[in-house]
């Protein structure tokens, strides 16, 4: 998935024929074989930090949500390395306030030194958590064998449809969808994890910056409309 196009350009080949997402709307990742899927955003919990009594309630209550599921769900954990340049800027700035403080800058100039040193030595993560709940009425394929489901969740076992009903998936997904990310959130709230529903808006930023790591895109999208995002692929070297 690429920013949109320059239109003075005819796009022949685009990275999105070989993804597995048809459309996006209404806050469901419509998909080529036919089903839809809704992501949750969720919060986490620093476990370490937990007394053992606090640790066993959050299993317990992880547990009694794992067991309320009678649904398939895939679980992603996004890794982006962050970029603190910001923030060093902002101390070498505290640095040229405090000047006359010799104290308060001393510890300032030590702070900053052993951030820039666990920057050098260390890769900065940021972590996101979500959640997907997929919907699909040919969920159970036709001699499929017993683990092909997990296959069908992740889009790898199904044979991709040319024409897609877009408005009736939706209503279809909807019905089975909507219900679904309410339980998951109700359950998040109950063991004290934050979680909300990506929208339109946010799913396409989300799949966008997957594919383009190094780029990101600033501020809103500028249109809702998946099909502007394509641009040729790129050519391989020779």
């Amino acid at each position: 998935m690429k920013a949109p196009a320059n239109k003075n350009v005819k796009a022949t080949a685009s990275t999105q024929d070989h993804l597995d997402i048809y459309d996006i709307k209404e806050n469901l990742v419509i998909l080529k074989n036919g089903g839809a899927t809704a992501i949750i955003e969720t919060g986490a919990i620093n476990f370490d930090l937990l007394s053992q009594r606090e640790q066993d309630a959050a299993i317990m209550a992880y547990s009694g949500l794992l067991n309320s599921l009678n649904y398939p769900i895939q679980v992603l954990i996004k890794s982006k390395k962050m970029n603190i340049g910001h923030y060093i800027r902002q101390i070498e700035q505290e640095e040229k306030d405090t000047s006359k403080h010799p104290l308060l800058l001393d510890a300032i100039t030590n702070y900053k030194n052993f951030i820039q040193g666990l920057v050098k030595n260390y890769d900065i993560l940021d972590k996101s958590f979500y959640v997907a709940i997929t919907y699909n009425e040919n969920f159970v394929l036709p001699n499929s064998g017993p683990l092909d489901w997990i296959k069908d969740l992740f889009g790898i076992a199904h044979k991709p449809k040319q024409n897609i009903n877009v408005k009736e998936v939706i209503e279809k997904a909807k019905s089975q969808l909507n219900p679904r990310t309410e339980h998951l959130l109700n359950e998040f709230a109950r063991i004290n994890i934050k979680a909300r529903r990506l929208t339109t808006e946010e799913l396409i930023k989300f799949f966008y910056e997957s594919y383009n790591q190094d780029s990101v895109l600033g501020g809103k999208v500028v249109t809702e409309n998946i099909k502007e995002y394509t641009a040729p692929m790129v050519e391989l070297l020779t």
